[in-house]
């Protein structure tokens, strides 16, 4: 999960740094995107962003609110420095084995920012 101002840094990077046909890439972003949890379980990485996950309605019918993943990266992940902001409670609703959260800016206007970075990577009592 990342802003869309570096979606395509992602694509890029998977490009260069892998052996091309080796990982199956899919973009869940845009208007054209699955709704088929059987489609998304076809593929090694589901690239899409916070925005794009923020909108997804209903939410209980979602394709990525359903899938089981073995790892969700936030990439950007102070973009849920917000605890009630929609992007912030949907990616902590989400279901995975492993869960990474990547930022250079953990801290921005205070140490409340960190509380949505715990709560996503299930650091109790912050996830209860």
């Amino acid at each position: 999960v990342c802003p869309p101002s570096v979606f395509s840094a992602w694509i890029t990077q998977l490009e260069e740094h892998t052996v091309q046909g080796s990982l199956k890439v899919y973009m869940y972003h845009g208007g054209e995107r699955t709704d088929d949890v059987n489609e998304l379980k076809k593929y090694d990485i589901v690239l899409t962003t916070y925005s794009t996950l923020a909108v997804e309605e209903p939410w209980e019918d979602s394709p990525v609110k359903k899938m089981e993943w073995l790892r969700i990266i936030l990439d950007e992940a102070h973009n849920i420095k917000n605890a009630n902001a929609q992007q912030s409670r949907v990616v902590c609703k989400l279901k995975a084995s492993r869960r990474w959260a990547v930022t250079g800016t953990p801290i921005q206007n205070g140490s409340f920012d960190l509380y949505s970075l715990m709560a996503f990577l299930r650091f109790e009592p912050f996830s209860i």
